[in-house]
């Protein structure tokens, strides 16, 4: 117990005796610096006189110049009521007294005893004060360093030097399961759910204390839930008051997020660098496989032209063969762009297996028999004849598949087999197998097969051209329909794919016009890949009618060239040509006549040829309620065909309208005018028109249906020819109907961009200009005026997506291209005279 007396006295009187006031001055003076107490001198009014060191230090901590003149009962940190009322009352009486008082701090509990005597030879009051710390002092301190310990912001811990827990922290305990940090005292890491770690955890212990050293490391450590967390542990000795090590203190940090955010910045950084060998890789390929075949046309083209020469057949079977190579990696680079980005829709509709896997098989056979391979198909009887799947995909798959095989065989067969594996209510999974002789893949390499751009051999190195893409596509099919894809394959022995898809039960199990696709498979994938035949579209002649009278056909179209076209093209056919250019006239039409079927376009003046079909199929007892129906569109989206195929169109076409699926349609209604629900896709000829690349650091990135990737390429119309006179042609099937459709535009054009710049110059009507570009645009698609068609169809699809920056710029844009358009036709129709 420390004692501090505090000595108070009042204020120097005139009649006191100056020798006694000296001497017990000198009294003062003389013990105050050197007694271990702390006195104070104070005046009547309790205001600090003078103090020795001790009083000084122990209860102030300031220096002695600041204190004098104080107030002693304001500078202590006490209950001043209490001790002023014990100052009156000795002042009163002069009788000494005694009382303990509380002060409060923030660590210790103090208490101060007072102790107040009165100098009996001097007209002066003193006192004495006594500090006293209690065992309550020492229990407070202990709490509040544990209070410190358990909010540590990790494990805090100590062992003695057999391992034994002295103590923790909480979050130590919680780790192990405990509530309390004393039910872990007296144990070792091998009673704990981390006993599997407790042996590691030893050696480093005893080497801590072998060492005298502080070690940190990171370690694992399994928690009482069960989860396994990694550490940042640093350990120490721990030593008494005579430096002597009596065990170990460690603290560890939770740092598991940290070493997840490391591995996965790791492997993105392996994945980055993978992609960037990968892509420098497919870049080497595509230089030699597309200079290749370049490099033949442009010698033979050059040879022919300096020479003067006609060209023979072995020189145009060259020109063709080196064109059919840079079509299919073309073709092969543009599916797979598509397939990443989602844009080709995953369809149920009915198929029938059996002519899919005949039409590819027929497909590939004349470049298996000019490699000397025998190419054959096999399909077990228990295969049902129509489910419902994705055509597209299946075909694609199998086209792959065997384009794959005839690559890597060069001698042998190659073999399709197909197998239904697994039925149950709802589903059959069928198995296709293709098995060849081929040189087979090596192990290391059978695992990486899939990845895109993956060759086996750099294109540099070996005869076998593609793009590394093929089996990446089959792959990315397989996961679209839900099914899995293995192999099994021997160097020199050959290879074979397992295919096993999921499909659902039809219905009914036969095909509506069955025997005539709707769209034939051989016809589709002819003109995509130019692989096996030289037949061309136009040469498909019209299918034969029913004895019964023409095709009555109501064909809804407002653009007058585009109708124009159609017209001919269904006239052609054998058709009888209703036509109407808007929902008013189409509805009077429709409810006063029947109709074999219905062609409307999708956008018109006063609503969509949607709106058409609701309002026809929402009475069964309507006239053409049963009658089918396809639409037209120059937007063939996935939103679009999606919301066509819900309102209850068979199909949704892309403009223009082609006599080969004119023809198509027409073979479907021939047997008993039952529509089935074909895979007519887009037209491909604007994924076949090349585009110069632009500068990647000057673009600007757009997002939107049918726009280019940046805002440059929207002005880049010179890549387009003003007229594709093949492409038309093509589209039309004949050079007489397109003379008539270009006449009719050089009279069209004119008028359009009349009445583009009048709704310009009244109000600046962005959705009206949208809506005549629009109607521009399908008969700029059937005429082969693909300039025009691109400038209506960027402004259009620009502001569709929500932009506005460039509509002006678009707007003059395609008014120019009108006037060099309608210039051009002019011209060239001269010529043609």
């Amino acid at each position: 117990m420390k004692k501090v007396i505090a000595m108070k006295k009042g204020v120097f009187q005139a009649n006191h005796k100056k020798s006694s006031l000296q001497k017990n001055g000198l009294l003062f003076n003389s013990s105050r610096n050197e007694i271990e107490i702390a006195a104070l001198l104070l005046t009547d009014d309790f205001k600090i006189y003078d103090a020795n060191l001790c009083g000084i230090n122990s209860l102030f901590n300031k220096k002695k110049s600041s204190l004098i003149g104080q107030s002693f009962i304001d500078l202590l940190d006490v209950q001043q009521m209490d001790i002023q009322a014990l100052l009156k009352a000795f002042k009163k009486s002069r009788k000494s007294r005694f009382q303990s008082i509380k002060l409060e701090h923030p660590i210790l509990k103090k208490w101060y005893c007072i102790i107040i005597t009165a100098l009996d030879d001097f007209s002066l009051v003193s006192f004495a004060v006594t500090l006293i710390t209690t065992n309550y002092s020492y229990q407070a301190l202990q709490t509040y360093i544990n209070a410190i310990i358990n909010n540590l912001p990790g494990a805090v811990y100590w062992k003695d030097l057999e391992g034994h827990y002295m103590g923790c922290n909480k979050f130590v305990a919680q780790m192990a399961g405990y509530e309390n940090p004393e039910q872990m005292i007296g144990k070792t890491d091998y009673d704990f759910c981390w006993s599997e770690f407790a042996d590691d955890w030893r050696l480093l212990d005893n080497k801590v204390v072998k060492e005298n050293s502080t070690i940190a490391r990171e370690e694992m450590v399994k928690l009482a839930n069960g989860n396994v967390r990694t550490e940042l542990t640093f350990k120490s000795p721990l030593k008494n008051e005579h430096n002597e090590i009596v065990g170990i203190i460690g603290t560890s940090l939770d740092i598991t997020e940290r070493k997840e955010m490391e591995a996965a910045l790791h492997e993105s950084q392996l994945a980055a660098e993978s992609a960037n060998i990968v892509k420098t890789n497919f870049i080497q390929n595509m230089q030699h496989d597309i200079r290749t075949p370049a490099s033949s046309i442009w010698a033979v083209l050059e040879d022919l032209v300096e020479n003067n020469k006609t060209p023979d057949r072995e020189l145009l079977v060259l020109l063709r063969n080196s064109a059919k190579q840079l079509f299919a990696i073309c073709n092969e680079v543009i599916d797979f762009d598509r397939i990443e980005r989602g844009d080709i829709p995953l369809l149920s509709k009915r198929i029938n297996i059996r002519d899919i896997v005949s039409n590819v098989i027929e497909l590939n056979q004349t470049a298996a028999y000019d490699r000397g391979l025998k190419l054959s198909f096999e399909i077990d009887v228990n295969v049902p004849q129509v489910v419902k799947g994705d055509e597209h995909r299946l075909s694609r798959i199998l086209l792959n598949l065997i384009g794959n095989a005839l690559k890597f065989t060069p001698k042998g067969s190659i073999n399709l087999s197909v197998h239904m594996i697994k039925e149950n209510k709802k589903n059959y999974i069928i198995q296709f197998k293709l098995q060849d002789t081929g040189i087979g893949i090596p192990p290391q390499n059978q695992e990486t097969v899939y990845e895109k751009f993956n060759r086996l051999n750099p294109a540099n190195r070996g005869t076998y051209k593609g793009s590394g893409l093929g089996l990446r596509i089959v792959k990315k099919y397989v996961d679209d329909m839900e099914g899995e894809i293995n192999l099994e394959s021997q160097p020199n022995k050959g290879t074979t794919f397992f295919i096993d898809i999921p499909f659902e039960k039809a219905l009914v199990d036969k095909l509506y016009g069955q025997g005539t696709p709707a769209y034939k498979w051989n016809e589709l994938i002819k003109e995509e890949n130019k692989l096996a035949s030289d037949k061309k579209v136009s040469n498909l002649s019209p299918p034969t009618l029913s004895n019964e009278s023409d095709y009555k056909v109501l064909l809804i179209e407002d653009n007058p060239l585009a109708l124009a076209g159609a017209q001919q093209l269904l006239k052609q056919a054998q058709c009888n040509v209703t036509a109407a250019v808007d929902v008013k006239s189409s509805l009077e039409v429709l409810n006063s006549t029947k109709f074999d079927f219905i062609i409307s376009d999708i956008g018109l003046p006063d609503g969509t040829g949607i709106d058409i079909i609701k309002q026809i199929k929402k009475d069964k007892n309507a006239l053409n309620f049963s009658s089918p129906f396809f639409a037209l569109t120059a937007n063939a989206d996935k939103v679009t065909i999606e919301k066509g195929e819900e309102a209850g169109f068979i199909h949704v076409i892309s403009k223009p309208l082609r006599k080969d699926i004119i023809y198509s349609l027409i073979d479907e209604l021939c047997t008993d005018k039952k529509i089935s629900v074909p895979s007519i896709t887009r037209g491909k000829h604007e994924s076949q028109l090349l585009r110069k690349e632009l500068p990647v650091q000057k673009q600007s990135k757009l997002h939107g249906l049918d726009l280019p990737e940046t805002e440059e390429e929207l002005f880049k119309l010179e890549l387009y020819p003003i007229l594709d006179v093949e492409e038309a042609i093509k589209s039309l099937g004949s050079k007489e109907l397109l003379l008539e459709l270009l006449k009719e535009m050089v009279v069209i054009i004119p008028k359009d961009k009349k009445e583009m710049e009048e709704v310009y110059s009244t109000n600046h009507d962005w959705q009206r200009i949208e809506e005549l570009a629009h109607k521009a645009k399908g008969g700029a698609a059937y005429c082969g005026t693909l300039r025009m068609r691109f400038a209506c169809q960027y402004l259009e699809r620009y502001r569709k997506a929500g932009y506005s920056k460039l509509l002006e710029k678009l707007y003059q844009q395609l008014l120019k291209v009108l006037d060099e358009t309608k210039l051009y036709l002019e011209d060239w129709l001269k010529k043609q005279n």
